[in-house]
């Protein structure tokens, strides 16, 4: 039983400095925007605002560095917005560096091409690669296939990123398959498909718990989603006031009888 207590305590000591930015990281974030023939160019140009309204409120003021990029795609793709955010930078200072570039990306309509999207993520080097896909329908071109697309995600992960989530937004009447995507969703809490979410309100840290969100469509409903997503990004959701009295509780006795194991000796 002690062996269980010693695991959690270590585990819940590593969640406590990430909680209280005990040291600044580095974090490349990507996020992959669906601008096929199915959105229309109004939707996709308020998916765009929402993003970058996003970015500029919650990475502002953050004491860690995002590297951030924005890759639209539809029968092709391009990396539409890029740049590294510093600690500290302020709201304005994102909007110069990110906000702008993503707003003024011109509709281009087409395909609905996944993998072009993965082949412009590159490789993560910081502490974590979160990826997060809109998308309002299953591919139509590219590399089509679950099994296909998997391969293609095996060698994105061994390239260093650690997550992959979903906004799945219905439009014109449709949706995409949720089932579908949360085949592709990484596993990061080790448990098998990832969950179908319906409330933002649900999401947690991306990168302990991928997600395929529903979210009924674009507008204030995508704008909901992304903020909620990105918040919990920047800021996970805290542990609770009286946990660090715990820790220091249990590893006091965890000294304790490591003393008398070798006392005993």
């Amino acid at each position: 039983m002690f062996k269980h207590i010693t695991k959690a305590t270590a585990i819940a000591s590593i969640m406590a400095l990430s909680a209280v930015g005990a040291n600044a990281a580095t974090f490349d974030l990507a996020f992959l925007m669906d601008e096929s023939g199915s959105v229309a160019s109004s939707d996709y140009t308020a998916a765009m605002d929402s993003l970058a309204d996003a970015l500029e409120a919650s990475l502002a003021n953050n004491p860690d560095t995002y590297n951030v990029k924005v890759i639209s795609f539809s029968s092709g793709a391009a990396v539409v917005a890029s740049a590294s955010i510093g600690p500290n930078s302020s709201s304005a200072d994102i909007k110069t560096a990110l906000g702008d570039d993503i707003r003024d990306d011109a509709y281009s309509s087409g395909n609905t091409c996944y993998s072009c999207a993965f082949g412009l993520l590159g490789s993560s080097t910081g502490s974590a690669g979160i990826i997060n896909m809109m998308t309002d329908g299953e591919p139509t071109s590219g590399t089509t296939s679950l099994s296909g697309l998997q391969t293609i995600l095996n060698g994105v992960r061994g390239d260093g990123w650690d997550s992959l989530s979903f906004e799945a937004v219905e439009n014109f009447g449709g949706a995409p398959n949720s089932n579908f995507l949360s085949e592709l969703a990484f596993d990061t809490a080790g448990t098998g498909l990832q969950p179908i979410i319906q409330d933002e309100n649900l999401i947690t840290n991306p990168l302990s718990n991928a997600f395929v969100l529903e979210v009924s469509g674009f507008g204030s409903a995508y704008d909901q989603a992304i903020s909620k997503k990105v918040q919990r990004i920047a800021n996970p959701i805290p542990l609770p006031a009286g946990l660090p009295l715990v820790l220091t509780g249990l590893g006091f006795f965890g000294a304790l009888r490591l003393r008398k194991q070798k006392r005993a000796a």
